[in-house]
């Protein structure tokens, strides 16, 4: 019997399969530190002021490996002012002002949003190595009772705004570079160890006198190809 190539089909499965897993996986994490990590009590890493939808927000972060959590506070909406103030209302009022944020989730949010307490926006985003998904916490309008999740799986409903701290909710929203970067990274995790497992399997099997390929006994056959799946010893070696 001839030995029969590898087909590329079973290739194309093994990646497609390492490609799930490491998307799975990275669903997984971000969920997991959703669950495990909480700034309850963390000092602020950061406060800044940020240009936004036709407002000025005061933003402050909390950061850990993993994890992130943004206050959006709105304290300026540009449409209040003639559109002819706008440059000289921020040039004056504002010289630290970030005008084009790139990094890290922003509320979705009306534009332009409502000034006052009541509007305060929350996001959460988690994910190792890199932030992957997001989810974003909405206060009530009249500004005490139940705040609502959004882009997410809600695991409670905190009383606004006093146990508003610990993020009970498993996020959806995608940060797409890091939910791709994620993903490939752990893909290539997942590929890697099923490399070594397949390795070790076809070893433990060559030493039993079975196929490496397919478990098949080849005891007594001596050098012959596998009688169920056609592989020649040599290129049962070498796969």
């Amino acid at each position: 019997m001839v030995a029969r190539p590898r087909p590329k089909s079973r290739l194309a499965a093994q990646f497609f399969l390492c490609a799930i897993l490491g998307f799975l996986t990275t669903v997984f994490v971000a969920w997991s530190l959703a669950v495990l990590v909480q700034f309850s009590g963390n000092r602020l890493n950061r406060s800044y002021l940020v240009l936004d939808r036709g407002a000025v927000w005061q933003v402050n972060e909390w950061r850990c490996p993993g994890a992130r959590k943004s206050f959006w506070w709105p304290i300026l909406v540009l449409s209040q002012f003639p559109s002819e103030d706008h440059e000289a209302i921020l040039s004056h009022d504002f010289p630290m002002l970030i005008r084009d944020p790139s990094e890290g989730p922003r509320p979705y949010i009306q534009d332009p949003p409502p000034v006052g307490d009541p509007y305060e926006q929350r996001a959460h985003a988690r994910g190792f190595p890199w932030l992957a998904l997001w989810c974003q916490m909405r206060p009530p309008k009249s500004g005490v009772g139940r705040a609502t999740w959004e882009g997410g799986i809600p695991l409670g409903s905190p009383l606004w705004p006093f146990s508003t701290a610990t993020m009970n909710c498993l996020p959806l929203r995608p940060i797409w570079p890091g939910l791709l970067g994620d993903a490939a990274m752990w893909a290539a995790a997942w590929a890697g160890g099923l490399f070594v497992i397949s390795a070790l399997r076809r070893a433990r099997r060559r030493r039993r006198g079975l196929c490496p390929s397919c478990g098949y006994d080849l005891r007594g056959t001596t050098g012959a190809p596998c009688p169920e799946c056609g592989a020649s010893p040599s290129a049962s070696a070498a796969a």
